[in-house]
This record gives structure tokens, sequence and C-alpha cells, in this order.
């Protein structure tokens, strides 16, 4: 009950179901949804919110971390530091909890995007695309509308071939072909 309060304060800003479904209707608005789709993921929205709750504090941290950076305006890449450091400590602490579900959020995989600059802080956008898709899809166009008031394709589009290639297959760019509707 304590751990399910902190996730829920934790990760707030990115569980606001409201905000999330303004998402959707942006998406829907902007081309990218069809009002159906819209609709079967505004409905699956607070089950698949439950079921990533763990991942999203983890994904809020790494944004948290940020933030942190550009408060202190600090010189040297503090995330590519900080960034890996929290996923290599979780999966240690997680794998000696005897808890592998958990500890797979903090993958090999995740830790290595976490060092990249600048895309690093969606490295558990890895982990939350596993547990939901769907919800995956809608975390990273929300970010995209929030920090750059576009949505992911549009932002997608303007980087480099290196960070497409890097991106392409980790992040959910297209809008998923099986919604999950627990």
């Amino acid at each position: 009950m304590e751990q399910e309060k902190i996730d829920k304060k934790t990760s707030a800003g990115l569980t606001d179901v409201d905000a999330l479904r303004a998402t959707l209707c942006r998406l829907s608005d902007d081309g990218v949804l069809e009002q159906k789709q819209r609709d079967e993921i505004a409905v699956a929205l607070p089950a698949a919110l439950d079921s990533g709750a763990y991942v999203l504090r983890h994904l809020a941290v790494h944004l948290g971390i940020g933030g942190v950076r550009t408060v202190l305006m600090i010189p040297f890449p503090v995330g590519s530091i900080l960034r890996p450091l929290w996923v290599a400590a979780w999966r240690v602490y997680e794998t000696v909890r005897r808890r592998p579900e958990r500890a797979a959020v903090h993958s090999v995989i995740v830790f290595l995007f976490a060092i990249l600059p600048v895309i690093g802080y969606l490295a558990y956008l890895i982990s939350l695309r596993r547990v939901d898709e769907s919800l995956a899809f809608v975390m990273v166009n929300h970010l995209c509308y929030k920090r750059r008031d576009c949505h992911y394709q549009q932002w997608y589009a303007q980087r480099s071939i290196l960070m497409r290639k890097l991106l392409q297959t980790t992040i959910p760019a297209a809008v998923p072909e099986k919604i999950n509707t627990r």
C-alpha cells in the first residue's frame, strides 16, 4: 500500500489521465490517430497506467534528472552519468530482493540507452513499451507535446539519421497495431 502511494506521488505528472486524454484528442486532431483508435486507447488508459506504474516512476526520475541539470546549470553531462547509475542500482536492488520481473525493467538495453545524451531521458520507454505499447505511444507523444509542441512523428522526422536509427528500435513511432483493452 505504501509503495503504491509512492508510485503515484512520484509519477503524478505522467499519470494525469485528463492530460493524457487531451494528448489523445490532439493526436486525433493532428491526424495521427483515427477517432476509433483514440477512443479505444482512452478506455484502456486507466488500466494501462496501473500496469505501467512501476516503469512510469523510473521514467519520471529520469526526466527529473534532466530538470536538476537545467536548474543547476552544471556544465558536464550529469544525465549521462546519473541515468545509467540509477538503472544499474535498481537492477541490483531488485535482483537482490529476488524480483526478476522488476529487475527486467532495468535491462541492459535500458542501461545503454540511458547513457546517450538527450534521448537517454526516454530510456524507460523501452520497458514501458514491453508493458503496454499503446501507453508508451501515448507517453512519448505526451512528452513531445509538452516539450516541443509537436507530436512524436514530427519531432522524429527532424532528427539526424543516426538518432532516428537509435529511436526506431526503442520508441514506438507509429500507432500500435493492437490496442491493449484489458
